[in-house]
């Protein structure tokens, strides 16, 4: 039984209403555990609510629209690599733990771009851009040729939280020196790593895309509120036509991405497309859209959108994050360009 969007999206911002900047990342993990979020889209075998990756992607919007630290993301994303993982033993396990608030630390960086090395049972990089690591026990590691999940208490394996411009969020990198990956930390390996890697990979676009929309809107919301309020020649601002034309541009590109992301969960749902060229399409365009609502937004907050007092600048510093998180806005075109190109070529 599918639950209802509406609800789902209104229970959503309800909840993350008091899960906003600043709130504690283990206090926000207790929340959505609670809310059952981390067992939407398991199976109902594995003791989940199985539910499609739509519902999970109108979660994304609400947790972008709160500019929210609540770490869905890696749950959610390690959960389908697990089930990727044809054959793993580990699966209704791990599957259990997650949704039982114990989910493992993913990267929020593309899984083919990882800087890692494995080789003779032994594994050393590192892992950047890293959510849940503060309170997770092992960190999904997806890279060329292997699937696994490595514990953090392993020796050779350190965790240093980044020094973050973006404060609506807490990442951290994972390096691996030498470490010895045993038979039980592995997914997949060699063709059916590449499986695993491609669910974590299309599910962590969608992800921040959805992220980006969000945020995109909940800005734009608000930027037009202080305009009803803010006066000039004793007029309020939102009067001004040239303001308002702004105002309608910035209304279309979120209306154009969020139509862009929902049309793309629909050919992802409906296996019409490859997902991993679909995914990064999507979220090339919806990244895009929302620093161009953000830059926009800060201007027509005036001096005032530049302080802290108000939002405007933790909209932006996450819209500049976001462009690089998956893949980088550039390579995301690049990929989408090269497979149109195949695909005229066939």
């Amino acid at each position: 039984m599918r639950i209802e969007q509406t609800e789902l999206r209104d229970a959503g911002r309800q909840l993350l209403g008091d899960l906003g900047p600043g709130t504690n990342t283990g206090e926000a993990l207790a929340a959505i555990r609670d809310a059952g979020w981390l067992a939407l889209t398991a199976s109902e075998a594995q003791g989940g609510l199985e539910q499609p990756f739509e519902a999970a992607a109108w979660l994304y919007l609400e947790i972008g629209h709160a500019i929210s630290p609540a770490p869905l993301l890696p749950g959610l994303m390690a959960a389908d690599a697990i089930n990727a993982a044809q054959g793993y033993a580990g699966a209704d396990e791990w599957i259990g733990r997650i949704a039982a608030g114990e989910p493992p630390a993913a990267s929020l960086l593309c899984p083919t771009e990882a800087a890692l090395n494995h080789a003779d049972g032994m594994l050393s990089g590192a892992l950047a851009m890293v959510q849940g690591a503060g309170s997770a026990s092992h960190v999904l590691v997806a890279a060329p040729g292997i699937a696994a999940l490595v514990p953090l208490d392993r020796d050779g394996v350190t965790v240093t939280p980044h020094t973050m411009w973006d404060a609506t969020r807490e990442l951290a990198e994972v390096s691996f020196d030498g470490v010895a990956i045993e038979a039980g930390d592995i997914l997949a390996e060699g063709k059916a790593a590449d499986v695993v890697i491609a669910a974590a990979t299309t599910h962590l676009h969608f992800a921040i895309a959805g992220d980006c929309v969000g945020s995109a809107t909940a800005l734009l919301d608000q930027t037009v509120e202080y305009l009803k309020t803010r006066k000039q020649f004793d007029r309020p601002l939102a009067m001004f036509q040239a303001l308002k034309h702004r105002c309608a541009d910035l209304k279309a590109y979120i209306v154009a991405a969020e139509a862009m992301y929902f049309d793309g969960l629909a050919q992802y749902e409906d296996g019409t497309a490859d997902p991993v060229t679909l995914a990064r399409g999507v979220k090339a365009l919806c990244s895009a859209t929302f620093r161009d609502v953000a830059e926009e937004s800060m201007q027509l907050h005036g001096g005032i959108g530049m302080t802290s007092e108000y939002p405007c600048h933790l909209y932006f510093k996450r819209a500049l994050l976001n462009e690089h998180l998956a893949s980088g806005n550039d390579a995301c075109e690049v990929a989408v360009g090269q497979a149109l190109q195949k695909e005229m070529a066939a």
